[in-house]
């Protein structure tokens, strides 16, 4: 699900971001701007949404974005959900995405549109792993890169091998 703020900017890259996903495969819903947050969580968890983007160009959008994913938190809702924002408020304001807790930060439309399906194919591959484990895959942005817990540990590993290598 994509939605965005009310400025027209906002939801033109929202738009340009679906038409991308959707030429790729994805199923995906736009909700556009001006949408009440009450309508967003309920419809997040009718839809079972794996990913909520939140466009952003314009500072304005930012209270109502923080509201949104404090909303979604304090209620638990669609605990499997990654809400990933985007557009150039975030690029402007470095932490402002982790600091308004979302799980993504992507700085423009190319970089989001990577970073959804980098998202929804590690989704489906630790889907069966997750659930045998009990807990919901964890994702982070790292430069508009994604890395999840088990990525991060082969990837300790890869180093530590090298190292060993490298020490021999």
């Amino acid at each position: 699900m994509v939605v965005s703020g009310d400025d027209v900017s906002e939801e033109v890259g929202a738009q340009m971001l679906c038409d991308l996903l959707e030429a790729d495969g994805h199923d995906v819903i736009f909700a556009g701007g001006g949408i009440a947050n009450d309508e967003l969580v309920s419809q997040t968890n009718t839809l079972d949404v794996d990913c909520l983007v939140i466009f952003g160009a314009v500072s304005g959008t930012v209270p109502e974005t923080r509201k949104l994913i404090d909303r979604l938190q304090t209620i638990g809702a669609n605990d499997k959900m990654q809400v990933a924002v985007g557009g150039g408020v975030f690029s402007r304001a470095p932490g402002l995405a982790e600091e308004i807790g979302a799980d993504l930060f992507a700085e423009n439309i190319t970089v989001t549109f990577d970073l959804v399906q980098d998202t929804l194919a590690l989704k489906l591959k630790s889907s069966t792993d997750d659930a045998r484990r009990g807990r919901r895959p964890k994702a982070q942005a790292q430069g508009g890169k994604i890395r999840s817990e088990d990525t991060q540990d082969q990837e300790s590993e890869e180093t530590a091998d090298i190292s060993s290598e490298a020490a021999e």
